[in-house]
């Protein structure tokens, strides 16, 4: 083992608001590990690309291996140009893709962003595809980032992500690290700032107009997944399949429906929070 390694990551989430890459070095100074964020950046994607990344959980398994080898190619040049920009030279690349599928309890999930043509193409080993084998152990795959949280946060309780879904890193009463997922967030939110026309709600800006609708509001909370007990995850399944209907079937303004999804979002992390006993 190496007492430093230079890393760039790159992710895509499940919000689409476009491609993150993020260079690092890490550093073992004999009892941790300890991080420097050298160059980060977001590169949003094009009206095409995020087209085609919100429609594919529908596609066929050969269509979605097409838009793996074409976001290889993409994100292959991201990296050059950012690399070049930059001027760095990582030891390797850290790349977790674009979640196309998450199905867990079928054993199904599929990242697409094709590590041998980046691999191929930037010149530097790619190291990827990184949830395939837990849910082959029968896990869920997600959260991705509970190691990471215990390796470099330690000091905190437990870390909480709001993303395209809520999550929460913690260990339990065993001194077990585990994750799992809270609630949707980022994938609910910008879905109803579509509706106006925007990418997302600025500021709070639309939710603020807006008025906390009760019905809708029991009924999201009322959901199953918030009776199942972790380990659990949130795909964009789930979301277009059963969080979805219910958000359309309520016939709300735009205004209304992001009030009261953000309300049903407090309120879940609050509850997932409490619950962990954090």
């Amino acid at each position: 083992m190496k007492a430093k390694y230079r890393i760039t990551g790159l992710m895509s989430g499940s919000s689409m608001d476009g491609t993150d890459l993020a260079c690092c070095d890490l550093i073992w100074n004999g009892q941790g590990w300890n991080y420097r964020i050298l160059y980060a950046e977001t590169i949003p994607y094009g009206k095409e690309m995020k087209s085609k990344l919100e429609g594919a959980c529908h596609w066929s398994r050969n269509e979605i291996d097409e838009l793996d080898k074409e976001l290889g190619a993409y994100y292959a040049s991201l990296l050059n140009d950012f690399h070049l920009r930059h001027m760095l030279v990582p030891d390797f690349i850290a790349s977790h893709g674009h979640t196309i599928l998450h199905d867990p309890q079928r054993g199904v999930t599929y990242q697409a962003g094709n590590g041998s043509i980046m691999a191929e193409r930037t010149g530097t080993v790619v190291v990827n595809d990184f949830r395939s084998e837990d849910v082959a152990q029968g896990g869920q795959g997600a959260p991705l980032v509970p190691m990471g949280d215990r390796l470099f946060f330690a000091g905190y309780e437990g870390c909480l992500n709001l993303g395209g879904f809520a999550n929460i890193s913690c260990d339990n009463l065993e001194g077990q690290r585990i994750a799992y997922d809270l609630s949707p967030a980022n994938m609910a939110l910008n879905h109803v700032a579509s509706l106006k026309g925007l990418d997302f709600d600025r500021d709070g800006e639309l939710a603020r107009q807006g008025a906390l609708h009760a019905d809708l509001f029991e009924k999201m909370n009322q959901l199953d997944y918030y009776l199942q007990s972790p380990p659990k995850s949130l795909g964009r399944e789930w979301f277009i399949e059963t969080l979805l209907p219910l958000m359309n079937r309520s016939a709300l303004t735009p205004e209304d429906l992001m009030a009261t999804v953000l309300e049903h979002i407090a309120f879940q992390v609050a509850r997932g929070i409490n619950e962990a006993g954090l």
